[in-house]
C-alpha cells in the first residue's frame, strides 16, 4: 500500500534533489533554487549574467554538481549552462547551432539537449532525443557514445556496442550506485541501461508492448515512461503516464505502486520524480510537490520547522535530512486543531486553539496547501 500527499507549492517543472537537501526546478524560461530565481520566465534568451538578469530558453533537466552548483540542459539555446552557487549563469559547452558536433569548445553543437545526469567522477552525460553524449569531468568536450545524431532521424530500438545502438525519445535519465546509466526510452517504451564505461546498450525490462503489466524483463510493459530517479539505496521509481512503477535493477522486476483499494496509485501523468538524501520520493506535476509514502519508505514525521520561505511571487522549500516540507506544518496544525494526539506520530503537545488559529491563517494567505483554502 502506498499514499501520496501534497508538500509545496514548487511552480517548476524537471526537479533535483541537491546535496544540501534543496529543491531546484525549471519553470518556463528560468531555474529556480532556494538562492533566488535565475532566469526570466517569460522571456526567452541566452545571456550569462546573475540571477535574474541571464536568460534561458526552455530549459529541461537539470542535475546537481558539487556543492550548490547546477548544470541545465537548456534545450531551446542548443547549450549547457552552469548555475554556480555565488549566483552566475555561464555557458559551459554549445555554440548555439542545432546539431550534434563532437569536439572541443565552441566546437561543440548540441541538439535541444533534454537531460543530463553526473557521473561518478564528476563528468557528465547529456541526453538528446536519440543519443547520449559525454563531457569529461573538465566540462570542456562532448562525444556521442551512444546511439545517433537526432538529425539524421535514425531511431528505433537496438541493444549492443553503444555506438550502434538506437534510441526513441529518451525520456529521462539517472545514474545507478554502479555508475551505469538508467535511461527512459519512452518511444520504445523499454527501460534501457548503458554500461559504466559506456561501451553497451542493454534493455533491463519492457518488451515494446504498451501497457502497466508488471513482470520481469520483457515480461513486463510500460506505457510511456517520461521520468525516472536512484536513490542511494540503489531504489528505482519510474514515472510511466499517470502510474509509478518501482523497478529491482538486479532481477528486472517490475512492479506497480499501488493505493490502498489495490488500484494503481495516481500520479500527474507528465510528472517528473526525484529521491532526496533520505530516500523520500518526490513527485512534481510542474505547480505541486508530492511526497510519495512507499510502505519501505523511512518514517516522515511532521515537524513545524524545515520550511524556507523567500518573500517572491514564487515559493521556495528548504529541506532538512528527512525531507523537509510545509505539509509538517499543516499536519500539525491541522491534528492540534482537532485536537488529535498520536503517540507515533511525533507530533508536539498542542498550543492554544488561538494561536493555532492564527498559524493557520498565515497558512492560507501562503497557499500552502490548497485543501485549507476551501
Amino acid at each position: 500500500m502506498a499514499t501520496i500527499r501534497f508538500l509545496h507549492m514548487v511552480h517548476g517543472s524537471g526537479i533535483v534533489t541537491c546535496a544540501d537537501d534543496t529543491i531546484a526546478c525549471t519553470y518556463g524560461n528560468s531555474v529556480r533554487t532556494f538562492r533566488g530565481d535565475y532566469g526570466q520566465v517569460h522571456e526567452a534568451g541566452h545571456a550569462d549574467a546573475r540571477l535574474g538578469f541571464a536568460q534561458f530558453a526552455h530549459p529541461c533537466g537539470l542535475a546537481a554538481l558539487h556543492g550548490h552548483d547546477l548544470v541545465v540542459a537548456d534545450f531551446s539555446n542548443d547549450r549547457l549552462r552552469k548555475v554556480s552557487g555565488a549566483g552566475d549563469v555561464t555557458t559551459l559547452l554549445g555554440n548555439g547551432q542545432r546539431r550534434t558536433v563532437d569536439g572541443s569548445g565552441w566546437g561543440v553543437a548540441f541538439n535541444q539537449p533534454r537531460y543530463v545526469v553526473v557521473r561518478p567522477d564528476g563528468g557528465l552525460l547529456v541526453a538528446q532525443s536519440s543519443c547520449i553524449r559525454a563531457v569529461p569531468p573538465e566540462h570542456n568536450a562532448a562525444t556521442t557514445v551512444a546511439g545517433a545524431p537526432d538529425e539524421l532521424l535514425d531511431n528505433g530500438h537496438r541493444d549492443g556496442p553503444a555506438a550502434t545502438a538506437r534510441f526513441y525519445r529518451i525520456s529521462g535519465m539517472a545514474t545507478l550506485p554502479g555508475g551505469a546509466t538508467l535511461i527512459c526510452d519512452a518511444g520504445n517504451k523499454r527501460l534501457r541501461v548503458l554500461s559504466a564505461d559506456r561501451s553497451t546498450v542493454t534493455t533491463l525490462a519492457g518488451s515494446g508492448a504498451r501497457g502497466h503489466t508488471d513482470g520481469i524483463g520483457a515480461a513486463a510493459a510500460f506505457v510511456w515512461p517520461t521520468s525516472v530517479a536512484v536513490g542511494l539505496d540503489g531504489r528505482v521509481v519510474v514515472v510511466d503516464m499517470k502510474v509509478l512503477r518501482l523497478v529491482d535493477t538486479a532481477t528486472a522486476a517490475v512492479t506497480t505502486v499501488r493505493a490502498a483499494n489495490g488500484d494503481p496509485l495516481p500520479v500527474p501523468p507528465h510528472a517528473t520524480v526525484a529521491i532526496d538524501g533520505a530516500a523520500h520520493v518526490l513527485v512534481s506535476d510542474g505547480r505541486r510537490l508530492y511526497l510519495v509514502d512507499l510502505p519501505s519508505s523511512p518514517v516522515y514525521r511532521p515537524s513545524p520547522w524545515g520550511l524556507w520561505w523567500r518573500p517572491t511571487r514564487a515559493r521556495y522549500l528548504r529541506m532538512p535530512r528527512n525531507v523537509a516540507a510545509a505539509t509538517r506544518t499543516v499536519l500539525a496544525v491541522m491534528a492540534c486543531l482537532e485536537q488529535r494526539e498520536r503517540p507515533d506520530s511525533g507530533l508536539p503537545p498542542p498550543l492554544p486553539v488561538e494561536m493555532w488559529h492564527a498559524i493557520l491563517g498565515m497558512i492560507r494567505a501562503h497557499e500552502f496547501h490548497p485543501l485549507l483554502n476551501a
